[in-house]
């Protein structure tokens, strides 16, 4: 049975001040924590906010089990102002925020399936427009989606992963805004026995960027890659870093226009134990620099996104204090971190409640302030959806 329990009740914000306290206070005004129980168990992929001032907040179904995907409009105070499910061809999907207001949704129907299916919906959630392009082999998990680029005329360069040559490789596809297919173009194995799978594309001044997870078939430790593309899709440089003994995912991506470098987010530590947070920079030849590293939280963490802010820094969201034995319910925490243009730590907060929280994603807002999306949890796996609305300094009570 969902519950319909007040969460702010329950909720316990950790501050990184060294020790945890729990919070007795009322929420700000312009923050709130709510609980979005629906017929289905959902794990959410996403949430940002619309030019109206409304939040979109969108999950699938991570079982496999043949649930709709569902998108749902929420008012600036937290209520739902309409749902909608997609059709099974977005089982696997990505939705995003578009210059004229309205929004872009790429879907696969399985995790193996033969087309990426691309649709235009209007802030009412319906579809407008809808197209679909035959890729052979195209793949996608819960974790690796397809993404877009909105470009400045108005197309969409979307990036995926499919079997190509007999390994898992990058993909372009790069449509008009008609639906009109204008180049498709799939890469080699950047390395002999490898694959890769893809997470996202990011935009800069002289090409793109894309970037995901590499596994080499002679080892069990899987791997981070990113390369680079130019303005007509070649391939400039790629850089694959396995580490020796151990293993390094990437889980978001982002990118920095003063010095055409790639922001990367993910987690390493050794095959059993990965769980320790980074964040890295690789500049503009694709040489990667000191990683950062996070150890704020206890046991094991892994980060879910990274996205810019107005004072051109970073905010980023994962999920902390996870264990490794699945057959234990750990208290896990969604963890929120702000960094500054440089990747220097500003703040970070955690929130948690009875049931453990994972994060999904996490995006600035019109009054400064960020928008939180995540699911809570049970032992048996029923996701409910999370939407959390924090104040700029990532505050939910007065401080």
């Amino acid at each position: 049975m969902k519950r319909f329990i007040p969460l702010f009740l329950l909720l316990v914000l950790t501050l990184n001040l060294g020790c945890r306290k729990e919070i007795e206070k009322e929420l700000l005004p312009t923050a709130f924590v709510k609980l979005y129980p629906t017929d289905s168990s959902y794990r959410p992929r996403g949430c940002f906010q619309l030019q109206n001032g409304n939040y979109i907040l969108y999950g699938l179904d991570v079982a496999n089990i043949g649930v709709l995907p569902l998108i749902m409009k929420i008012d600036p105070s937290g209520k739902v102002i309409k749902q909608q499910k997609m059709p099974d061809i977005y089982h696997y999907l990505t939705l995003k925020l578009l210059k004229d207001g309205n929004m872009l949704a790429i879907g696969i129907e399985n995790t193996l399936s033969s087309n990426a299916n691309v649709c235009i919906l209007d802030t009412g959630l319906v579809i407008t427009q809808e197209w679909h392009f035959p890729i052979d082999s195209i793949r996608a998990t819960g974790d690796q989606l397809p993404d877009f680029v909105e470009e400045e005329n108005g197309d969409f360069t979307i990036v995926g992963y499919s079997t190509y040559k007999k390994y898992l490789t990058p993909f372009i596809l790069r449509i008009d805004r008609n639906g009109n297919e204008l180049k498709f173009l799939q890469y080699d194995s950047l390395q002999k026995g490898t694959h890769f799978g893809t997470i996202g594309i990011v935009r800069h001044n002289d090409g793109y960027s894309v970037s995901g997870n590499a596994f080499n078939l002679s080892t069990i430790y899987r791997g981070m890659y990113c390369l680079h593309l130019d303005e007509n899709y070649n391939m400039v440089w790629d850089t694959i870093m396995f580490d020796d003994g151990g293993t390094r995912t990437v889980d978001g991506m982002n990118s920095d226009e003063s010095d055409h470098s790639t922001i990367v987010c993910g987690t390493f530590g050794s095959e059993r134990q990965v769980g320790n947070l980074y964040v890295r920079r690789i500049d503009a030849s694709g040489n990667p620099e000191d990683q950062v590293s996070f150890y704020d939280y206890k046991n094991y963490a892994t980060f879910n996104s990274i996205s810019k802010t107005v004072d051109g820094g970073y905010i980023l969201s994962g999920t902390v204090n996870q264990l490794l034995d699945l057959h234990l319910v750990s208290n896990a925490n969604i963890y929120l971190l702000k960094l500054n243009s440089k990747l220097n730590k500003e703040w970070s907060r955690q929130f948690n409640s009875t049931i453990p929280y994972s994060a999904c994603s996490a995006v600035q807002v019109a009054d400064g302030g960020y928008m939180v999306s995540g699911s809570e949890h049970t032992g048996s796996y029923d996701f409910t959806f999370i939407l959390i609305k924090t104040d700029a300094e990532g505050n939910i009570v007065p401080q």
